[in-house]
């Protein structure tokens, strides 16, 4: 991993540092390409969960893998469903 070379986090990362980066969070843009391309607000909630799921699975504690798990789980129920798309439907647009 690159060092830190500023107090703002920058990095001084070799082109092949920075490709190896991009291609780790890969996963990330077909997150996102699935977000845009679904027009149900409930199941773009539900790739978002997935999406962070993936993302608390790289981190190196197991605490947040754990929760985010769980909600993700909750919300993937009849009741989450429910729930969520009774928030939705009070949220502006």
């Amino acid at each position: 991993m690159p060092e830190q070379t500023d107090e703002y986090g920058a990095y001084d990362a070799s082109w092949w540092d920075t490709l190896a980066m991009i291609q780790q969070l890969m996963p990330l843009v077909s997150y996102a390409q699935r977000v845009l391309n679904e027009p149900d607000p409930y199941r773009k909630g539900i790739i978002v969960a997935d999406a962070c799921e993936w993302l608390a699975s790289r981190s190196k504690t197991t605490v947040d893998d754990e929760v985010v798990k769980l909600l993700g789980d909750v919300v993937k129920t009849p009741e989450g469903e429910r729930l969520v798309r009774y928030i939705l439907a009070k949220v502006p647009q």
